[in-house]
Formats: structure tokens, C-alpha cells, sequence
């Protein structure tokens, strides 16, 4: 792929996209998205754009989205993949484009691995990842330039009203009302949240040194469905094996221990099988 090609996927797609700022419609002039009120934003020549216009503190960090990346490629997510891509065949035909967000997409190795797929079975799609860090955002344009990447706030995604079919909300925080605009009238919400067995290796491990509790989604599921007009659930319990010389990421890539300062003891512990246990919410746009 030659370094410039996602500006074409930006250029044929751009009637999608909405200022962050003002609302109106974007031109791409000079390598440089700009709306009509002005407002112009750089495009990274990795392949994605920042629209986010304040500083953002986060832990979310380079190292962590490289060491989902590793879990990913091997295999640890692969039951989620599996099942999400059934679903969306599910839900959708592929007998016109479908325009797919990914809110909360971080180094986006997962969607673009759902694109593929969709494409191998002939599906028109077209994916927008979107996430408030950069580092995830400029891992996923690097690795992708047949889809729309984005630096960008939940509570104010530049996407127009109504363009969305299906929007995946995948082990991240939601804005419902954001979403309600996003996708179309016929559109899908398809948000996948831990279940209480999710990574229980680790809270046993070390329960006693970051107090964690028994974990519950009984309320993120009541947001859920108080926003949304919830069609089904579906639950996803494995257990993944994972080699020695990569089980460390694990660590690394969840906020679950990000209070705990010195881990290397209790690490030499960690067996190397992990439970991945996932609910899979769907539902439709409340409008």
C-alpha cells in the first residue's frame, strides 16, 4: 500500500464524516481535512486524524496496546472474533455498503480482523474505528489503510447522524446518546462486557493487594437496556492457554492492576491458563 491510499478511502467516504466543532460537512484540501466553516485537521502519515482538541491524561499507553496486540495474536480473543463476526452476519446482508463503528476500537487489531473476514464473504463494509488514545489509534493506522481511523471523543464522535448499521462497543465505556445518533433507524448496538469470571486468575492472584471485589455487570447491563433496546444476549465462557513467553502481557494490557506498584513476585505464580468469559449485548438504536 502506498503511504497515501487511506486519503482515498477518506476522500470516497468523506460524506460520513461531520466537524467535531461546527457540524457541517468536511472537504479533504491540501492533505488536510477541512470543514466549511474552516476548521481543518491534519491527517497523521500513519493514516488516521486526531480530532480530539484537549490534552488527555491517560494510562492507556503504548506498551498496553502492544501487549493486547501479542494476547490477540495468540489466539486469547479468538472466541470473541468468532462470535462477533457471526453475529453481525446475523444481522446484516451483503447486498449494499455497511458502514461499521468501532467505538472504543484501541490498536484495533480485533475489527480490522472482523473487516477481513466480512470482506472474504463478500460483505461491502467499511470501518471507522474511533478511541480517545493516540497510541492505540496510530497502531491500528499502520496496520490498516482500507478503513477510517480516528482520535476522537465518545461524547462528541464526528460521525453523521443516522450513518452508522452497526455500531461495536467492545470492553470499553459507552455514551448511549452519541450512539442513539450515530446509528441509523434500522442499525444495531452490538456492546460486549466482562462477565464475572472474566481474567479470574488474576483477581484471585492478587485480590488481597488491590482489595478487589466480586465483579458484577448487572448494572452496566441495566444502562444497557434503559438506552437501548436490548434483542439478546449471549454469554462466552473459554479457558485459553497461553505460553510462558507471552502470558506477561496479560498483565500489561488490563487496568485491573494498575494500582498494584511492584508485581514481579506474585507474576512468578501465574499458571498460563486464563479465563476469557464475555457477554455480548444486542440491541437497536431507542429513538
Amino acid at each position: 500500500m502506498k503511504s497515501k491510499e487511506f486519503l482515498n478511502v477518506f476522500n470516497e467516504n468523506i460524506n460520513l464524516l461531520q466537524c467535531p466543532i461546527c457540524k457541517k460537512k468536511f472537504s479533504i484540501i491540501s492533505s488536510q481535512l477541512k470543514c466549511q466553516s474552516g476548521h481543518s485537521f491534519d491527517f497523521a502519515k500513519e493514516g488516521y486524524v486526531n480530532f480530539v482538541l484537549h490534552s488527555v491524561s491517560t494510562r492507556y499507553d503504548k506498551q498496553l496496546f502492544q501487549s493486547r496486540r501479542e494476547i490477540y495474536k495468540n489466539d486469547f480473543f479468538k472466541p470473541l472474533k468468532n462470535n462477533l463476526l457471526s453475529e453481525i452476519v446475523n444481522l446484516t446482508k451483503p447486498n449494499h455498503k455497511k458502514f461499521i463503528l468501532d467505538a472504543g476500537c484501541g490498536e484495533g487489531q480485533l475489527f480490522i480482523d472482523i473487516l477481513k473476514d466480512l470482506k472474504e464473504k463478500k460483505y461491502d463494509v467499511l470501518g471507522t474505528g474511533i478511541d480517545i488514545s493516540k497510541h492505540g489509534i496510530k497502531l491500528a493506522g499502520k496496520a490498516d489503510k482500507q478503513n477510517i481511523w480516528l482520535v476522537a471523543d465518545f461524547t462528541n464522535i464526528p460521525v453523521k447522524r443516522n450513518s452508522i448499521d452497526i455500531v461495536l462497543n467492545i470492553l470499553s465505556p459507552a455514551n448511549y446518546q452519541e450512539f442513539n445518533r450515530v446509528l441509523k433507524k434500522d442499525g444495531y448496538l452490538i456492546k460486549v462486557v466482562p462477565g464475572s469470571k472474566y481474567l479470574q486468575e488474576l483477581r484471585t492472584l492478587f485480590k488481597e493487594e488491590i482489595n478487589l471485589k466480586d465483579y458484577s455487570n448487572e448494572n452496566v447491563i441495566k444502562l444497557f437496556s434503559e438506552n437501548i433496546n436490548l434483542l439478546h444476549k449471549k454469554r462466552i465462557t473459554e479457558v485459553i492457554h497461553l505460553e510462558d513467553s507471552i502470558k506477561n502481557n496479560i498483565i500489561r494490557m488490563t487496568p485491573l492492576l494498575w494500582k498494584l506498584e511492584d508485581k514481579n513476585e506474585k507474576i512468578k505464580l501465574l499458571g498460563n491458563d486464563y479465563t476469557l468469559d464475555l457477554i455480548i449485548l444486542i440491541g437497536r438504536p431507542s429513538k
